[in-house]
């Protein structure tokens, strides 16, 4: 944790590093996490028929999300789960799925929270659940492909593909891979369309997936208040500025029930985004060696001006401090690595 004087009026642009730079690589199997089913929207059926939405890593803030819709985030994170995954105990192996209609296909989106890059990945599907019930979904057979695309899933500009898998089944193996070549064009999101040109369900199998990613994906937190409900007009000497962590909370994981079926699930219209704070703070808030739990007299305001949100610092010593730590909504605490590496200071001066 590196901490920034500041002696100004002003709106600091930090630029963060999640603290552990070391690149590293993990894999997407039943061995090393777990499925995650979410309440689905009205219509979806992959819940009621035991499909979960997301898997998550057991260790690394690492998420799958998977989704017939392609609605994102502010952070870059699918928003509408499906149920579109299942672990196949025939296999092993997890099974995706989607269609039915046509204009319904598979989004993929795998997350890294704000701070992370992925620097490649290589994933091998299997073409071998043509035409097979599995956990009372019926598959087709359909021709399908495989697309890494943007964030707005136009796989006419797609970045790398499978090829075509047919609609018969076989013993082959489809490769999607791609390394980074540089620090801009692999984020802390990647996204995966499987598409199809023919009505009905369809889906292909997991074999592995192998990610490679490094905690250098700086991003810029803005502290500054962020709606003019956050304005204090009367001065403290300590607040906090939120910024996206890019992860998601889901809120609490509890029984659904839908359509007569019952799971443990999280409810997709719970779901919001992680939030962290940087803080600002003047010098003599701090007593033995923490920060206040709650914000007393001080220099620091928050004002408007002329449709502009900015602090307003008396005459005094201040930091800025990146956050260690969160807590969702349901209580929970979140430890977190920031540091910060860089900052930026717009400031206007006032005379009394």
């Amino acid at each position: 944790m590196r901490k920034i004087l500041a002696l100004f009026i002003g709106i600091w642009i930090c630029q963060l590093n999640v603290t552990q730079a070391v690149a590293q690589n993990v894999t997407i199997s039943p061995t090393t996490g777990k499925l995650v089913a979410g309440l689905t929207y009205d219509g979806e059926l992959g819940f009621e028929r035991g499909w979960s939405s997301l898997w998550r890593h057991e260790q690394l803030p690492l998420t799958l999300t998977v989704s017939d819709k392609g609605d994102i985030s502010e952070s870059g994170v699918l928003t509408d789960p499906a149920g579109d995954i299942i672990l196949d105990t025939s296999q092993g192996k997890y099974v995706v799925v989607s269609g039915q209609p046509l204009t319904t296909e598979l989004h993929m989106c795998i997350s890294l929270p704000k701070g992370y890059r992925f620097t490649g990945y290589r994933m091998v599907f299997l073409n071998n659940v043509n035409g097979k019930t599995i956990s009372d979904l019926e598959l087709a057979e359909i021709d399908k492909q495989l697309y890494e695309t943007g964030s707005d899933f136009d796989f006419s500009q797609y970045k790398a593909t499978t090829g075509n898998m047919p609609g018969r089944n076989e013993s082959g193996e489809y490769v999607i891979e791609r390394t980074s070549k540089n620090q801009s064009d692999m984020g802390n999101n990647l996204y995966f369309l499987l598409h199809h040109s023919v009505a009905g369900f369809y889906g292909v199998t997991l074999k592995s997936c192998e990610l490679y990613f490094t905690a250098e994906g700086a991003f810029d937190a803005r502290v500054i208040p962020g709606t003019p409900a956050d304005i204090v007009s009367q001065g403290v000497n300590v607040v906090g500025s939120p910024f996206n962590t890019g992860k998601l909370d889901l809120g609490e994981i509890k029984p659904h029930t839908k359509n007569g079926r019952t799971y443990y699930s999280y409810d997709y219209r719970d779901v919001e985004e992680l939030t962290a704070s940087n803080w600002l703070y003047q010098e003599d808030a701090v007593a033995g060696g923490k920060l206040p739990t709650t914000a007393g007299t001080g220099s620091i305001q928050a004002l408007q001006n002329e449709g502009q949100l900015y602090y307003a610092l008396g005459n005094n010593t201040y930091y800025i401090e990146s956050p260690t730590a969160t807590v969702t909504q349901n209580g929970i605490a979140v430890p977190l690595g920031y540091r910060i590496t860089g900052a930026k200071m717009r400031s206007q001066r006032h005379e009394p």
